[in-house]
């Protein structure tokens, strides 16, 4: 693990834009490492990955990266994937884990940017088994933590 985290830090941002640019496993990867060293100068990348939704497995590692960045910048990243893709079934890859993250966030930044989304009649609370927030959300909130 020490070894790990030196690397986080070693890494160049040449570096890290390489492995940001390839696959999922590149990307999952360059994710881990931004948030291992709190690169918040990824911050605006890795939103427009998430938001870019091209496929499961690298979405939660970018979700791991904002939480850890924890600011409300962070947080408006996830809301803005979740007012894009909650209309969109289809495309569930991080729809609980984005919830989850916000839900982490609001221990940081209080629940502002959950209330809307967790509110009666709100756009993840439709009832469908799909929906996001039809997972406990206490779980989707640990399952990030």
């Amino acid at each position: 693990m020490r070894d790990l985290a030196q690397s986080a830090y070693e890494i160049t941002p040449a570096e890290l834009g390489i492995l940001l640019e390839g696959g999922w496993r590149e990307r999952k990867t360059a994710a881990w490492l931004v948030a291992v060293a709190h690169r918040t100068e990824f911050r605006d990348l890795v939103g427009r990955l998430l938001s870019a939704g091209e496929g499961p497995y690298a979405g939660a590692a970018y979700c791991v990266a904002l939480a850890k960045f924890g600011s409300a910048a962070d947080a408006a990243l996830l809301s803005a994937y979740l007012d894009h893709y909650l209309s969109r079934p289809d495309l569930d890859y991080d729809q609980a884990v984005v919830p989850g993250t916000l839900l982490c966030l609001d221990g940081i930044l209080g629940p502002e940017y959950t209330t809307r989304f967790l509110a009666p009649g709100g756009p993840g609370t439709d009832g469908s088994k799909s929906a996001p927030w039809s997972l406990d959300p206490q779980y989707c909130r640990q399952a990030v933590q």
